[in-house]
């Protein structure tokens, strides 16, 4: 009792603790409610099917995490106007401003989804026409998760965002499971559960800044203290599609180079292997709104980075070790048989190529919030290389393993080279005042 007495106070004082804390074990929700579609598919889904699921969540994952920068752009604007004494109704504003242009981009990227479908699947020889425009929706509705959860991280609502990623999980995880096990074993219906999932965690989003805000107002997207920084925005996609591609373009670069049961084989290897990325993914989101708003001393933010920077690499590198030594298991575990030797060490190596992922988004999410999107873009060549190497011909999964491997642990340094050349610009700025 005198230790969880100890911890009560620590958290009381500590708020950037207390917010990592509850994001750390809110994500766990949300990998649990993964972990469990994983296995719900592995085992309802032939291996071919199940390839074609993951190719197509996995490309839609790749393009929906440059939305990040959506989310960062919003976080950084409304935790910036707070921070200056911004009242309601000027944050009503700015989240009017920023709404128009994703729900533009959402009915875009539906009608497009469908004028492409028969193309994009003979390509990708997808069996079944219809996961295009299914991922195309699911792609489209990730923008609002992505514009509400942001509104939410700026304003330190962390009780709210930290409800957004199990609301995903598990709207997901029934959905998927219902429409697989009640209509079809196959693609189609777990990826329709996978848009599903997305839209369930918009709403949920949607809830939490009606309560932070309240009801909007006629007329309050006009005023002209209100503009978007679309300008932040586009900036920061470059970087955070470079990140997309290294973090969940695995299994679609697989289904282009491989026959489809040797890519349902890579897709497990991989979605095991993953599992080890997001356990410390959270950490980034405490600290992004309060280096964007810069109400702590630069010596503060310093000392928030290196305690970040500890727990992600703990975390992640631990995480990865685990994975290594239970790879038998937690194959047996999600496809109901034992592994071959191949796939044992398939598992050892992607987690291995995996493991600097969680420390490489710290580190992105750093520099975005101090606006230095120059220094991120170091990602770019590397993610490009990855994709070059994994799509010449005569792929193997071993191949796109250890390309991704390289590439990821030559991302960790170089972020954190060019973040330390830059670490006195004057985009540091001074602070705006005292930590409230």
């Amino acid at each position: 009792m005198a230790i969880l007495a100890r911890w009560r106070e620590r958290l009381k004082a500590d708020p950037f603790l207390r917010d990592s804390v509850l994001l750390w074990f809110s994500a766990q929700f949300g990998n649990a409610a993964n972990l469990l579609f994983q296995l719900a598919m592995f085992r309802r889904l032939p291996v071919a099917e199940y390839g074609a699921l993951m190719a197509v969540t996995g490309a839609t994952l790749s393009a929906a995490l440059p939305l990040e920068s959506l989310r960062a752009a919003v976080a950084r604007q409304i935790a910036a106007a707070a921070a200056d004494g911004a009242d309601v109704a000027r944050l009503r504003r700015i989240l009017a401003r920023w709404t128009l242009g994703p729900t533009v981009a959402a009915a875009a990227i539906v009608v497009l989804g469908w004028a492409g479908a028969d193309a994009l699947a003979a390509r990708w020889t997808l069996a079944d026409r219809s996961l295009v425009p299914i991922g195309a929706a699911a792609l489209a509705a990730s923008l609002f998760p992505a514009l509400l959860g942001g509104t939410l991280q700026g304003l330190r609502r962390f009780g709210w965002y930290a409800a957004i990623g199990p609301a995903f999980g598990f709207g997901r995880l029934a959905a998927a499971s219902l429409l697989v096990f009640a209509l079809s074993a196959t693609a189609a219906p777990a990826a329709a559960g996978h848009a599903l999932g997305i839209a369930g965690a918009a709403l949920v989003g949607a809830f939490g800044v009606r309560a932070a805000l309240g009801r909007p107002h006629a007329g309050s997207a006009t005023a002209s203290n209100a503009s978007a920084d679309a300008g932040y925005f586009l900036r920061g996609l470059p970087p955070l599609l470079a990140f997309g591609v290294l973090l969940n373009a695995d299994t679609p670069l697989a289904k282009f180079g491989l026959n489809p049961d040797i890519a349902g084989a890579f897709a497990r290897a991989a979605t095991i292997a993953r599992t080890i990325i997001f356990l410390p993914m959270p950490i980034a989101m405490a600290v992004f709104p309060r280096i964007a708003a810069r109400v702590e001393s630069a010596a503060e933010r310093r000392w928030l980075e290196r305690r970040a920077a500890i727990w992600t690499g703990a975390m992640g590198l631990g995480a990865a070790a685990g994975v290594c030594a239970l790879a038998g298991p937690l194959w047996s575990f999600f496809a109901g048989r034992a592994p071959t030797s191949e796939e044992t060490n398939l598992v050892r190596v992607l987690a291995l190529a995996m493991a600097p992922l969680a420390g490489v988004w710290l580190q992105l999410n750093v520099l975005l919030a101090k606006g230095r999107w120059r220094a991120a873009l170091w990602l770019l060549p590397l993610a490009a290389a990855y994709a070059a190497i994994a799509l010449r011909p005569g792929a193997t999964p071993g191949r796109i393993a250890l390309a991704l491997g390289f590439c990821a642990w030559a991302s960790w340094p170089a972020l954190a080279l060019a973040g330390a050349a830059g670490s006195g610009c004057r985009c540091e700025g001074k602070t705006r005042g005292k930590r409230p």
